[in-house]
């Protein structure tokens, strides 16, 4: 029936149950844009929604949309208790319009207005990620573990890391050439406290001097870091957002990825 779904009472965002046959339950959490889910049958047929569960404490290398794949995001019920889900992308499902709204329940837990906006701009970044040169994202293999164990420790409040690589412009550089020079960015929301943001900052400053720098020349090698700086939202310039870009851990060199890696839902 055309317009059947017009009025439908589901959003984008929207935390869901699923009654299961043992008693239990199944969450998720709508990724179907509004305007997909009110369209008729014949030009929508289905419902995308990814399975989430709850955990005991977020991964901080996981919020705020750091994580291309994986998100940690906080969801509060109608008297601000609050709890943590985890969703992986790559474990999307596909329902079919009409047994959606026929099994589908709101979850007494939902996403606050804020973290509405994080789980979009994360959405969105699967298909809108940052690209670095080849070259450049092989010397940053060398310390990726380590600003993914920052991150997970002290970055719980860290919004992203951006970057300017040689002013944003995509070189590949030989191993044994000039330095990419490297400016950072850490942002963070205006509730972070700002000696909590700058101490993430330093410490990631350590990780990178520690790796690049060679006191015994005083010279950088492969990566020169020219500044590493905390700012907050209310103060980051839109024009910096826009000549810098969101540095993510799971980042990989495109000409070293597998197939499985550029396709992750198939494979093995």
């Amino acid at each position: 029936m055309a317009g059947e779904y017009r009025n439908s009472p589901w959003r984008q965002g929207a935390i869901v149950r699923f009654p299961i046959a043992d008693g239990g339950e199944q969450l998720g959490i709508v990724a179907t844009h509004d305007c997909d889910i009110c369209a008729d049958i014949g030009v929508e047929p289905a419902i995308e929604y990814i399975p989430v569960v709850l955990v005991a404490t977020p991964d901080g290398s996981m919020t705020l949309g750091k994580n291309a794949r994986r998100l940690h995001i906080g969801i509060v019920d109608d008297q601000r208790n609050k709890q943590t889900v985890h969703m992986d992308i790559r474990a999307r499902v596909q329902m079919s319009k009409d047994q959606f709204h026929d099994d589908a329940q709101l979850f007494q837990f939902q996403l606050a207005s804020h973290d509405q906006v994080v789980f979009r701009r994360w959405l969105s970044a699967r298909y809108a990620r940052s690209a670095f040169a080849n070259a450049f994202e092989r010397h940053m293999d060398s310390v990726r573990d380590r600003i993914d164990r920052l991150a997970k420790s002290h970055g719980d409040r860290i919004r992203a890391m951006y970057f300017d690589v040689d002013d944003n412009q995509l070189v590949e550089r030989p191993d044994d050439g000039e330095p990419y020079t490297l400016s950072i960015y850490v942002a963070y929301p205006p509730d972070t406290d700002d000696a909590e943001a700058k101490d993430f900052a330093m410490r990631l400053k350590q990780i990178l001097t520690k790796a690049f720098f060679e006191p015994a020349t005083e010279k950088w090698v492969h990566i020169e870091l020219v500044s590493c700086d905390a700012l907050s939202d209310d103060v980051f310039p839109l024009s910096l957002a826009f000549s810098t870009k969101p540095w993510r851990v799971d980042y990989r060199s495109y000409t070293e990825q597998t197939d499985t890696d550029l396709y992750p839902d198939y494979g093995t």
